[in-house]
């Protein structure tokens, strides 16, 4: 029997007993089902901010492009993305500039990271200023493999660049400066510490036998308590000399120890005879003429010592001593280039070029400081011209007394213009209106005072400046005024001068020189080198400057 199919059964048909047959209850028909689709696995490594999945190749492994050059890679399964990475740090066609291609920084957020070429190259100047590197850092090959590695898009800018560069940033800095300046009243004074030639102190090393004995006699004796011993007692049996003293050793890079222990040895010059008469071991003992030559190095440098001392950072002296000191020297070294002593000449000659090459023409400025001195004058200046010079002397004397009128009109004008009435003519004025309106001006005011007020309105009614009626005066006697405070002076005739004691108030001011006297005297720091010496003058001079701007101005 042929069963029916289940859509036909049912309970209300009929049906043998017989038959072996199961009655199902009716279900409804359900269709097929696709099967679901699995999700997708989130890609979270950053090299994907620069590939692009295109799908599977021929062999049916999914591939990825590099954004920037198009090249087609494996990824997926067992490949991984490390192949990835290593094309990101050297494909140059990767570009950081495309907003679609960012950077995860350190909070996990995108960030662009466009490059602004300019800003890189100032930043690069300015690092190779503040830390003093060469020039030739940007070609250093390593330096640049680094930058390229952090970013390839970064632009090396090369030697000649820098350069540009740096004195692009002097020039804005300098300006900068000049607009700061512009706005001070008065007038201020810019002083810095220089480098030193490595051809300084030329001078001692022509007497390098003589000075070399006394330096290791000196080393000699103070290289032990046994030998100490031994050279006091030479001392005392030599008589006659001065046991408080002792001997010093020098400081080869600082010349003013070298003069200190060549002012002690020649003191202990008998006692030393002696030592070399008693001792075998001591074998530096100088010769009668190199003594006599110790003792001319030290009349020599007691000048160069004395003056420097003076001059020095650590004293700050008003700069009416400039003229006088600087002439000193020169007047000096003149005298020794015909010295009967064949060394001594040659130390002069070595110090003359040096001298000449900067102090060949006197500062002019520090000059008025001369003349601003009311011992000196102008008188002075003619004298010590004439002394070096006296074919040239007049010359010098009008060109600095043109410059010095020319400065006071300055001041002259400045104060003009502030205002309409001058100080002078102010303070007369009103001090007629107070006698006038006084029944007892013997009693309310000096006469005398009066007086010079008045004077002082004559001259200035006569055509006569504050600056003729000073130096038409008679200088004051230095016999008397010895230890005269210039400024103090100026500070007194302030009402007699308005103009002229600004003037000389901000000239006097300026300082001879900030550096201390163990820079000075020291030859061992900031030398100039061959090495240094190979760059031009005005690139290493824009750097350095620079770096004292922004040091100025933070």
């Amino acid at each position: 029997m042929k069963t029916p199919s289940p859509s036909v059964i049912n309970a209300s048909n009929v049906i043998d007993d017989g038959d072996d047959i199961e009655i199902l209850e009716k279900k409804p028909i359900e269709k097929e089902s696709e099967p679901p689709k699995k999700r997708g696995k989130k890609e979270t490594s950053n090299v994907w901010n620069f590939f692009k999945k295109i799908g599977k190749g021929a062999d049916g492994i999914q591939r990825a492009a590099c954004i920037g050059c198009k090249q087609e890679f494996k990824t997926g399964g067992t490949y991984g993305t490390s192949h990835l990475h290593r094309h990101v740090s050297s494909c140059n066609f990767v570009s950081y500039h495309d907003v679609s291609q960012m950077l995860i920084n350190q909070e996990g957020k995108l960030k662009s990271k466009k490059i602004d070429q300019q800003l890189s190259r100032q930043l690069c100047a300015e690092a190779i200023i503040e830390h003093d590197l060469p020039y030739s850092f940007v070609d250093y090959k390593g330096i640049r493999k680094w930058i390229k590695y952090l970013n390839p898009d970064v632009i090396m800018p090369s030697r000649n660049t820098v350069v540009s560069d740096v004195k692009k940033i002097y020039e804005k800095e300098k300006e900068k400066l000049k607009q700061e300046m512009a706005r001070i009243p008065n007038r201020v004074c810019l002083t810095s510490d220089v480098w030193t030639a490595c051809t300084s102190e030329e001078g001692l090393k022509v007497a390098s036998d003589a000075l070399h004995k006394i330096r290791e006699s000196v080393k000699y004796v103070k290289a032990s308590d046994g030998r100490m011993q031994k050279f006091d007692d030479c001392v005392r049996e030599s008589g006659g000399v001065e046991t408080g003293l002792g001997v010093r050793l020098d400081v080869t890079t600082r010349w003013n120890s070298t003069y200190l222990m060549l002012e002690s040895a020649l003191h202990y010059q008998k006692a030393f005879t002696r030592l070399n008469l008693i001792d075998r071991n001591y074998k530096y003992c100088p010769s009668v003429e190199e003594w006599r030559r110790a003792t001319k190095m030290r009349e020599f440098l007691e000048p160069f010592f004395e003056t420097t001392n003076l001059i020095s950072g650590s004293k700050y002296p008003t700069s009416n001593l400039y003229f006088m000191q600087v002439w000193k020297i020169e007047c000096m070294l003149n005298a020794s280039l015909t010295n009967e002593d064949e060394v001594i000449r040659d130390m002069a000659h070595r110090m003359k070029v040096k001298f000449d090459k900067y102090w060949s023409e006197y500062s002019e400025v520090l000059a008025f400081g001369a003349i601003l001195d009311p011992r000196s004058k102008l008188e002075f200046l003619q004298f010590c011209y004439s002394e070096i010079d006296p074919l040239t002397s007049e010359v010098k004397v009008q060109n600095v007394r043109m410059k010095l009128y020319k400065l006071y009109k300055q001041y002259e004008k400045r104060d003009e213009e502030s205002s309409s009435t001058p100080q002078s003519q102010l303070g007369f004025v009103s001090s007629l209106k107070s006698t006038a309106g006084s029944e007892n001006p013997i009693k309310t005011d000096n006469v005398f005072c009066r007086f010079k007020k008045f004077k002082n309105h004559t001259s200035s009614s006569a055509g006569k400046s504050e600056l003729d009626q000073y130096l038409d005066e008679a200088a004051l006697d230095s016999d008397f005024y010895e230890d005269l405070e210039v400024l103090q002076y100026w500070k007194d005739v302030q009402k007699r001068f308005p103009h002229l004691s600004i003037m000389a108030r901000d000239v006097l001011s300026i300082p001879i020189t900030t550096v201390a006297s163990e820079s000075a005297f020291s030859i061992g720091a900031r030398v100039l080198t061959k090495y240094r010496s190979s760059i031009l003058p005005e690139k290493g001079s824009n750097a350095y400057l620079y770096e004292k701007l922004v040091a100025w101005f933070p």
